[in-house]
């Protein structure tokens, strides 16, 4: 069933029930939903796309789909050098050293 994960409450909840540790006084949403999604990605890869993207999986977009097959072929791969999310929180291939324009 796809669950969505839109604020800092439903991570608490969530992390909870993954045995992860509360949020750090003053760490941002971003920051623990990483860590959190990080925590139960080898549990559980759609559940901690869900978390990452904050929407549960019938509501993936294409570029989510991407990164979820990324991350379920190579799971210890630095997503970062891979792909990045542009300014409306799509996900882009990240340009490499001697790419084509």
């Amino acid at each position: 069933m796809p669950m969505d994960f839109p604020d800092m409450k439903s991570l608490i909840q969530v992390a909870e029930c993954h045995k992860f540790r509360p949020p750090f006084e003053g760490e941002e949403e971003h920051e623990y939903r990483t860590k959190l999604a990080d925590h139960v990605q080898p549990i559980d890869l759609l559940e901690s796309m869900e978390i990452r993207t904050k929407v549960g999986w019938d509501k993936f977009t294409k570029s989510n789909e991407l990164e979820t097959l990324f991350r379920s072929a190579m799971p210890d791969l630095d997503m970062s050098n891979i792909i990045t999310q542009d300014e409306d929180g799509e996900y882009i291939l990240v340009k490499q050293d001697g790419d084509n324009p």
